[in-house]
């Protein structure tokens, strides 16, 4: 399967008369256009397996690890986001850089406490 990384605006082509544009993102969601022959099916993925049709087997349900290490997708949450950089940055932590990353950290927990849900404190890692 070929696999494309697009931004909002960026479309592709298939076989010269489909396209297929990313128009923006919002969230865990993406607005996709295609345009297409109208004798050609067009089915959403959880239409045709709802309606009986097999999950085709080249469909993955998230995308493979970054073969560059470890990889963060931003649409799993925030508060997920900012644990996995202190991670990050408590690995990369030195002596000499101790306090910058200390203040980073501090800035970390601060913002996941001002997004955190009414009632609910953000845990720090």
């Amino acid at each position: 399967m070929l696999r494309l990384t697009l931004t909002p605006g960026d479309y592709f082509t298939i076989n010269g008369n489909i396209v297929v544009q990313l128009h923006r993102l919002e969230g865990e969601r993406s607005l996709v256009a295609v345009e297409a022959p109208r004798e050609m099916r067009i089915v959403r993925g959880a239409v045709l397996e709802r309606e009986g049709g097999r999950r085709p087997p080249c469909v993955t349900d998230r995308p493979a690890p970054s073969r560059r290490g470890k990889w963060l997708l931003w649409d799993q949450g925030r508060e997920e986001a900012a644990r996995h950089m202190r991670r990050l940055l408590r690995e990369i932590e030195t002596p000499e850089n101790r306090r910058q990353i200390e203040t980073l950290c501090a800035q970390l927990t601060r913002i996941s406490q001002q997004d955190a849900p009414d009632g609910q404190e953000a845990a720090a890692v």
